[in-house]
């Protein structure tokens, strides 16, 4: 085994078989990718509680959310950004410039997230004539490209393979710039009008960067095969521990899976779905959740995105069935992006081999339901089902190939 200061791999639970894993790849001295499985007699009692064997999972890596909390809030006012001057500028700019509430959240979350962080808390550059000086380490945590071997797991925006759209990519950079912008207006004394530009226009490397996604398929919508649903719902609706008449169930959000799945429905639609909208040959999507209500705030709901409410048919599940699953989703909702993770990570889980370590996401749920209704009902039912306004979206983006056609070549028998 190599030596523990070379193991920068975080760990995470995996499958063989039927039972949960605990694994973590991890690059050697050479810089080739190695894989370690932790010890199963150190957790056994764990594999059928999945919650306890997440947190056993969060103590192997060491992780105090408090202190890291604590951390970036000190690196920030060493910065002089505090989180009043973040309020003004979401107030002041992010809210004049853009009119949605789900843009508006996905900009300052790029800024955060993507730039402030990187530069204050990963690389820990106060100044911010030293971000410009880091605009290449920024570009290339950006890339996250799979073959830099050189890119520390600590400066890593995204999880390692994952490789992020050109459109994102601007936009954080964009995104980063109006608020350098903001800074000088704010302290024009303090901070000159720099631009950190990690790309240069029509840069080649964004456009090898683009061939390489499609290339690996990276997060490109796919069909989900009817074998890999029926094991992704039976792993979802495993219970654990507790009495039969109220079910434990290992994962509470899994009516929220199969709903998204049954109906097509966008994740923030399925969210903001109620028994309300339940008739009896179909189910009237009219909100969706727009904000989610922290610190004891309400959920906030608004229109959908085609803005007129459309009717789904019942095409899957039957009036009870759909109520039944509506009555099942807990009373607390979680966070859009908890859900978005907590699907992605179980399904790396569960078909890492399948995926060549790729996952399934949400968006996949409703390509699946959109192919699958193709097959038995008219294209113009379907589309107005999905909420697009042409059929062109939904034949351009929506359509997946079906058939589970395999990739082995055929290799002739030598005579």
């Amino acid at each position: 085994m190599c030596p523990a200061s070379q193991k920068s791999g975080l760990w995470f639970i995996s499958r063989d078989k039927s039972l949960p894993v605990v694994r973590r790849t991890f690059r050697d001295s050479s810089g080739v990718r190695r894989g370690e499985r932790y010890p199963v007699k150190k957790y056994r009692h764990y594999q059928n509680d999945r919650p306890e064997l997440e947190k056993f999972v969060a103590r192997l890596n060491g992780r105090d959310l408090e202190a890291e909390q604590a951390q970036e809030k000190a690196a920030y006012r060493q910065a002089h950004i505090d989180e009043d001057l973040l309020d003004l500028y979401f107030r002041d700019r992010i809210c004049l410039r853009l009119p949605g509430a789900k843009e508006r959240q996905t900009a300052f979350h790029y800024l955060k997230s993507y730039g402030l962080s990187f530069f204050i808390v990963k690389l820990g550059k106060p100044d911010v004539l030293e971000w410009q000086r880091q605009k290449d380490v920024w570009k290339r945590a950006l890339l996250n490209d799979p073959a830099d071997i050189h890119l520390s797991e600590n400066l890593r925006l995204f999880r390692e393979g994952r490789l992020v759209a050109k459109k994102v990519l601007l936009q954080i950079v964009y995104e980063m710039n109006e608020f350098l912008l903001f800074l000088h207006e704010m302290r024009p004394e303090e901070v000159p009008p720099i631009r950190i530009l990690p790309f240069r226009k029509n840069d080649p490397v964004l456009k090898h960067h683009e061939a390489k996604r499609a290339l690996l398929g990276n997060d490109n919508e796919k069909y989900i095969l009817p074998q890999h649903m029926t094991i992704l719902m039976n792993e979802l609706k495993r219970v654990g521990p507790g009495q039969a008449e109220t079910p434990n169930y290992i994962y509470p959000w899994w009516p929220l899976i199969a709903l998204t799945y049954a109906m097509g429905l966008r994740r923030n639609e399925t969210l903001g779905l109620t028994p309300d909208f339940i008739f009896t040959d179909h189910v009237s999507v009219q909100q969706q959740l727009v904000t989610y209500g922290v610190n004891g705030r309400a959920n906030q709901y608004g229109p959908v995105k085609d803005r007129d409410a459309r009717k789904v048919p019942n095409w899957v599940l039957t009036p009870e069935e759909l109520y039944d699953l509506i009555q099942t989703i807990p009373t607390w909702l979680m966070h859009p992006d908890t859900l978005t993770d907590k699907f992605t990570t179980l399904t790396a889980s569960l078909f890492e081999q399948e995926l060549n370590g790729g996952h399934y996401t949400l968006k996949d749920l409703r390509c699946t339901f959109i192919t699958e209704m193709l097959k038995t009902y008219p294209l113009e039912d379907v589309r107005q089902a999905a909420g697009h306004a042409t059929s062109a979206t939904t034949f351009k983006h929506y359509i997946k190939d079906a058939r589970g056609l395999g990739s082995v070549k055929f290799k002739p028998k030598k005579k």
